[in-house]
């Protein structure tokens, strides 16, 4: 095996062991090696990486299961680890992190070396995942039957067209809510609030019985008792506080909960189960001709968010909107109500045409950060004030934390750009239907209506990322709302500039403040989420200032503390890495040599180059990338101009490769560039592990859920965007680059071809399967001729007669791509030949493809990247049209960007 592939394989086998993949696998020493990378070294995590799927192998990552409480360094917070120097006989340990030694906490106190009976002191355990079942204390304690919540906000609205069908749209809802209620295990809390010019909170057990808050009464009431009249006065949350009958204190237990006593909150059992069932169903919907009515949508949010806020301590639950329309009145207000206000396009969005927008994202914003449990006066002080962020606030313990999932199934725009911040700061899911007829709803219903023990979910948790001397936390980018650093209690705040880099780049983005933190609260957490962490390196000015004595390995542990419901526990997952540097690999060659070598010469160089070259991992590079780019064009006031995301796609791109390509010379046993093209440059030269890289770049480029955002909504690019920032590796790669296969009569693939037109076209008699995460498209190729194997399918519709006739690709869909089993169920495009949705399959595929495609088992030396260059010429053109380009011509354009940075 080569070592190229060898170090693929320790790609995977991180992945495999501890959910982690980085963009580099060695650390950069000088300043200079850190430009030559060109954005931010940075890796994917995935908590609970090992809670879905056993290995290949059949086995499961090594996970060290301890009771008792970690060991913690008293000076930077990192946990005892693999890397940890141990004195066992002074009873000491010594940081790996920091350096400072620590005593071992509750030495002769026999509760808490639990630790050491699973000789976790010992540093040869080997372990690099572990975790840890705290046992209970006074500040930490749980209730052995906590309930988890589910709150159900219901649009009422519908158009008044839909009154005469048999089945309505808003019955359909009710019908699915049910169906997901009767999932639930017993013991649950239940809430329904419905609303449409007004909120209802509804009291099952007192069958329809209501409390009904409107925004008038309650600036009426706040006007006239002299508290103001903005909805970001924190006086008008005691108004809704007397509206509902509530107090604002918090209960100690959740039996003794406000909620439950006003049967605001109903805990399920056979009976009451039955009793919501009621409830739900003698709800009316609203009929409406107008199709902007006036819909409180944001007065739900702020009522439900009001109510949650004061149930009981340590609180987990699930707020799930259901709405058909955009909220028309204040709070949160998108759209105005006149039939005539123009649909929000991202143009106009960007040039702060649509008024309502900024404040609408700062109301949504405040209410998440409620939601993470803080106040409201801290959530309000946060987004009027433009000095305080909420990083300036330390995060409440036992205040109550919930997730915001949305479901959005409309025709029209209903806000989801707008109130994204609900999901996205609360780790809740973004759902876009066009009705709540449609399967893919129902699906996506069920799995966010969850038994919370039937699968390792983590609530209430926080991660937090800790580094040694040569790192610095730089930014984290998920689903998730950035909190205090660990660094900013009173005992260490001076510390917290030494652990997190406040060096602001050209990812981030001008119209929005980034918070500088290493710590994340994450309300919900599955398997199936990822977390993009990126460190800033402390690099030498040069290599003459690099030592024998400098730091040869660098160090990273992250840290996540939740609640697991199953065993109703606190527990803590730490994971400590050891990453290489550079100058680790300069090190050992002057030692292999007895010292006789100079510390970088010609050999050490070349040496260092292939080390990092076979360190590359170019699908995480580019994840990386696209979250930097994604997160930089998601503004206060809308997306930012895409095309100069773009612009800064195409030239990270072409400076990776102008800064790697040069041809090296030396000894040939040193050489790690296998492959030569015929290019103008006769010498250059390319490693295989950049292979990939433009042919992913042009797909990413012209992707219509990442980049190429034209003619899609603000709403639809939250959607993309939101599932993408927490995507895993895998479905990362599948959204970036779709999947295309070629189904035999036995549903089998026969084969999986590039995205090129020219491999569709012409073949008859055949189902092809284009995967694109978000979408499969299961496309009929049938000889126009003779219409022989046409589907019985609407022109411009995928309506089907005859489901027998597509057996075979269903199966496939079911059997192979298991996308039912994934976190998001894709939407199913049926189309064949000469069908108006075919436009979904070859709007994907390009018309072209400059290089030869050669099985996974040939010499991977012909997928090199670079010869894809063969007989090109330099692009005149100094951009490209985007709804122009080829393959070809991108490839024209990259290395006319490339001999551009060449010569500058």
């Amino acid at each position: 095996m080569s070592s190229s592939l060898a170090m693929k394989d320790r790609f995977q086998e991180s992945e495999r062991k501890f959910g982690i993949r980085f963009n580099w696998n060695v650390l950069a020493s000088t300043r200079l090696e850190e430009s030559r990378l060109v954005c931010p070294t940075g890796c994917l995590y995935r908590p609970f990486f090992d809670a879905d799927l056993p290995a290949p192998n059949g086995t499961k990552p090594e996970i060290m299961k301890v009771t008792g409480f970690p060991e913690k360094c008293s000076h930077c917070g990192t946990l005892l680890n693999r890397y940890s120097g141990v004195d066992k006989l002074n009873a000491m340990w010594r940081c790996n992190m920091c350096n400072s030694k620590n005593f071992f906490a509750g030495h002769g106190n026999e509760s808490r070396r639990a630790n050491e009976d699973s000789d976790i002191q010992g540093s040869h355990n080997g372990f690099e995942v572990i975790e840890y079942h705290l046992p209970d204390e006074i500040t930490d304690s749980l209730d052995q039957d906590l309930a988890f919540a589910y709150i159900f906000i219901i649009d009422r609205y519908e158009n008044i067209d839909n009154a005469d069908k048999s089945k309505s749209s808003f019955r359909s809802l009710v019908q699915s809510i049910e169906s997901a209620l009767q999932r639930l295990p017993d013991g649950c809390l239940v809430g329904i609030i419905s609303f449409d010019e007004a909120v209802y909170l509804h009291q099952p057990l007192d069958h329809n019985t209501t409390i009904e808050v409107s925004a008038t009464d309650i600036m009426k009431e706040g006007t006239s008792a002299g508290k103001g009249s903005q909805w970001f006065d924190f006086n008008l949350i005691g108004v809704i506080y007397r509206k509902l009958g509530l107090t604002g204190v918090v209960a100690d237990k959740w039996q003794n909960s406000q909620h439950l006593i006003k049967n605001l909150l109903i805990k399920l059992d056979s009976a009451s189960r039955m009793t919501v069932i009621r409830e739900l169903n003698d709800l009316k919907p609203k009929l409406t001709r107008n199709f902007k009515p006036v819909r409180v949508t944001g007065l739900a949010i702020l009522v439900t968010s009001v109510l949650l806020s004061v149930s009981y301590k340590n609180f987990i639950g699930k707020s799930i909107l259901f709405t058909s329309g955009p909220c028309t009145v204040d709070p949160g207000r998108v759209h105005s109500l006149s039939a005539k206000s123009p649909m929000r396009s991202h143009n106009a969005m960007n040039d702060i045409e649509n008024v309502y927008t900024p404040e609408a994202l700062k109301f949504y914003t405040a209410m998440a950060y409620v939601a993470n449990g803080y106040s409201f006066k801290d959530a309000f002080d946060v987004i009027t004030t433009s000095s305080k962020k909420i990083t300036d606030i330390l995060q409440p313990k036992e205040r109550p934390r919930w997730s915001f999932d949305l479901f959005a199934c409309s025709l029209d725009q209903s806000g989801i750009f707008e109130m994204k911040p609900l999901a996205q700061n609360t780790t809740g899911q973004i759902f876009l239907s066009e009705t709540f007829f449609d399967v893919q709803f129902k699906e996506m219903l069920l799995k966010s209506i969850f038994n919370v023990l039937e699968k390792k979910y983590a609530f209430r948790g926080n991660l937090s990322v800790f580094t040694s001397d040569h790192l610095k936390v730089s930014r984290l980018i998920s689903s998730g709302c950035n909190v205090a650093s660990t660094f900013q209690s009173e005992k260490s705040s001076d510390k917290h500039s030494d652990f997190i880099s406040d060096i602001v780049d050209r990812f981030d983005s001008t119209m929005k403040k980034r918070e500088f933190t290493n710590n994340l609260s994450l309300n919900f957490l599955d398997s199936a989420d990822t977390v993009a962490v990126f460190f800033h390196l402390n690099t030498y000015g040069s290599t003459s200032q690099v030592s024998t004595s400098s730091p040869k390995d660098a160090y990273i542990q992250f840290q996540i503390k939740y609640l697991d419901m199953s065993t109703r526990s606190w527990k803590i997952r730490q994971t400590t890495i050891q990453m290489a540097t550079t100058m680790k690999i300069l090190s050992f060659l002057r030692g292999s040599a007895g010292g006789d070598l100079k510390l970088v010469n010609e050999t050490s160089h070349l040496m260092k180059e292939r080390r990092l070259l076979e360190s590359f991992d170019q699908k995480t590079w580019l994840i990386l990338l696209v979250r930097l780019l994604l997160e930089k064009a998601d503004t206060n006031i809308g997306y930012t101009d895409f095309k100069s995301i773009i612009g800064i796609f195409d030239n990270s791109v072409a400076q990776l490769i102008q800064r790697f390509k040069k041809p090296l010379k030396g000894p040939s046993h040193f050489h790690s560039i296998h492959f030569k093209t015929s290019t103008e440059d006769d010498n250059l030269l390319f490693h295989e592990n950049f292979n990939e890289l433009i042919t992913y770049a042009f797909q990413i480029r012209r992707n219509p859920d990442l980049f190429s955002i034209f003619n899609t909504s603000p709403d639809e690019t939250a959607f993309h965007h939101s599932w993408f920032l927490r995507a895993d590796p895998n479905s990362s790669n599948l959204i970036m680059r779709p999947r295309l296969y070629l189904l035999g009569q036995t549903g089998n693939v026969e084969q999986e071809f590039p995205l090129e037109t020219k491999y569709v076209i012409g073949k008859y008699g055949c189902f092809f399967i284009l995967d694109c995460f978000f979408h499969i498209i299961i496309y009929k190729a049938f000889d126009p001729a003779t219409g022989i194997g046409k589907l019985s399918l609407h022109h411009s519709r995928n309506e089907r007669s005859n489901d027998e006739d597509l057996d075979i690709p269903m199966k496939f869909l079911s059997n192979h791509l298991s996308c039912y089993n994934r976190s998001l169920t894709p939407k199913v495009i049926i189309s064949q030949t000469n069908h108006a949705q075919s436009r979904y399959l070859f709007s994907r595929l390009a018309s072209e493809d400059p290089f030869e495609q050669v099985p996974q088992t040939g010499n991977s030396g012909h997928n090199s990247i670079l010869k894809s260059l063969r007989n090109l010429f330099v692009s005149n053109s100094s951009d490209l049209t985007e709804h122009e380009q080829s393959v070809d011509r991108y490839y024209q354009y990259i290395y006319s960007l490339v001999q551009k940075f060449e010569s500058e």
